[in-house]
């Protein structure tokens, strides 16, 4: 683990700080995991101090393109851990792939789905949509964000990634061979019978 990683993970803001003073390399990521020290503010439980230092990182060169080992990127940490000031300041800041896919082929977006935090999910449709970027990635199941929205029953997502996005409801799924629109009818019956 890197000096900086180490001083986010153990809350010593001011040691961190004087690291990023001192030109401590910002981007450098951890042995094990891959994490850049931008990902490991994603992890701090007071997201206000979490946007102070990840912004000062930002402002002395760190990146959001980076991968860990899991393929994941500071944005699809923020997304999974409910980051909403992270998020919106990532997506102020885009000069990387918001489309980046983790070892399973997921999105940000799909992640945002997944825990089911709509105000993210709208930021992110918001954002692909403004670059003119698909909001339809498929992962290694096939799934896009809209069919794994119905697939967990998230109805409120899934309405937002059509209404808003525009998502397909033709995209068919790998596992059980079924657009986004049969998944969609499938949940109604189940939500009606």
């Amino acid at each position: 683990m890197t000096a900086l990683s180490q001083a986010i993970r153990d809350r010593r803001w001011r040691q961190a700080r004087l690291l990023v003073e001192a030109g401590s390399h910002i981007n450098q990521r951890c042995q094990g995991d891959k994490r850049t020290a931008l990902m490991e503010v994603c992890f701090l439980d007071d997201e206000d101090k979490a946007f102070g230092l990840a912004k000062m990182l930002l402002e002395n060169g760190a990146k959001l393109h980076f991968q860990d080992a899991q393929g994941l990127t500071a944005l699809s940490y923020a997304c999974i851990l409910k980051r909403k000031k992270l998020v919106r300041l990532f997506l102020r800041l885009v000069d990387y792939n918001l489309n980046a896919v983790d070892r399973d082929a997921n999105t940000p977006l799909f992640h945002a789905v997944t825990v089911g935090d709509l105000s993210v999910v709208k930021m992110l449709v918001k954002k692909l949509k403004y670059y003119h970027l698909s909001v339809d990635m498929q992962n290694h199941k096939g799934e896009t964000p809209l069919i794994h929205a119905l697939k967990m029953g998230n109805m409120e997502a899934a309405e937002m990634l059509i209404r808003e996005g525009k998502a397909s409801l033709e995209i068919c799924d790998f596992e059980e061979y079924k657009t986004a629109a049969q998944w969609k009818r499938d949940f109604s019956k189940k939500k009606h019978g």
